[in-house]
């Protein structure tokens, strides 16, 4: 089994598991407890190897307190339903030797943990300072998947993602599809499921939670439209909701009219998160976005920003 794995992707890694790895899916359930850093999660990974690979690197690390990186926390791992004991943590990456797997289909399944912050994580944990409400939403681009949840963390291996989230009962959660059910599950906790994702590349996978006031487009186009505001903000947001939809339908039909390809998710969320790093970010049914400034006060960097489309 060779043992020489960098930390980081490299390219001759990325290459041989493009090469051997098909039929991609993430099966992948986490809590989110208010008040609190840890997340925690269970995740099962099938995919479909064209050979027997030795090993089967998955990628999943942690940063230390001056953000070095370290090796992420995991438990119960196993192969096909076997329990795996010799598995290996190198620079960030799940190493498994290759005698566990076999051509065909294969899943490996596991516990896992991560941590929320304010800044320096792809799972950003804001406190609204207006109202004190809690927000939790990803930033995966371009390669921080991996520091949430073990995966195979590169653009060119697209997966389909099954995603739940058990949190607050109250709270809005969001994701790349559509919210498939709402189960109660406790005293003022439910468990979110959603809809099953074409296949996206880990970076795109996305979601958002915490106390949001949706609106949605009531001219009810052919595909969903909404926008979510943090509820200490909907006041301030609503005069502009009219002209945010109109701009958002007006570059949805210039890019379907330019391209003769019909946009190819079935709803499109703008959420507008306090804190984000950037401008925008655009993910597959779903689009996040800076709030710019303090406020709705000025529409037209704010409308841009809500409606990029691209």
């Amino acid at each position: 089994m060779n043992m020489n794995v960098t930390e980081g992707v490299s390219r001759e890694l990325a290459t041989e598991r493009a090469a051997g790895i098909s039929e991609l899916g993430y099966k992948l359930k986490i809590e989110i407890v208010p008040g609190t850093e840890k997340v925690i999660g269970k995740e099962e990974i099938s995919f479909t190897l064209s050979v027997k690979t030795d090993p089967i690197v998955i990628d999943f690390r942690d940063l230390d307190e001056q953000g070095r990186t370290i090796n992420g926390r995991i438990s119960d791992l196993a192969v096909n339903g076997v329990a795996v004991a010799d598995a290996l943590q190198i620079n960030g990456h799940i190493v498994i030797p290759g005698d566990h797997f076999k051509a065909g289909e294969n899943r490996v399944s596991l516990s896992f943990e991560t941590k929320s912050s304010a800044a320096g994580r792809p799972l950003i944990r804001y406190l609204d300072r207006d109202d004190g409400s809690e927000y939790v939403y990803t930033l995966f681009v371009p390669m921080d998947a991996s520091l949430a949840f073990p995966c195979f963390d590169q653009p060119d291996l697209k997966a389909k993602f099954h995603f739940s989230v058990r949190t607050k009962s109250d709270w809005t959660v969001i994701g790349n599809s559509r919210l498939e059910r709402r189960s109660p599950d406790g005293d003022g906790v439910s468990i979110f499921e959603f809809e099953p994702t074409p296949p996206i590349s880990t970076y795109l996978f996305a979601f958002a939670a915490g106390p949001f006031q949706i609106f949605n487009d009531e001219t009810k186009p052919e595909v969903d439209l909404r926008v979510l505001v943090r509820k200490s903000q909907v006041n301030r947001a609503t005069e502009h909701l009219p002209e945010v939809f109109s701009l958002t339908r007006s570059g949805m039909k210039h890019y379907i009219d330019y391209f003769d390809h019909r946009f190819p998710f079935t709803k499109y969320d703008q959420v507008l998160l306090p804190g984000f790093a950037y401008g925008g970010m655009e993910h597959a049914g779903r689009h996040s976005c800076a709030r710019i400034r303090s406020s709705f006060a000025r529409l037209p960097p704010e409308a841009t920003s809500l409606a990029g489309l691209h």
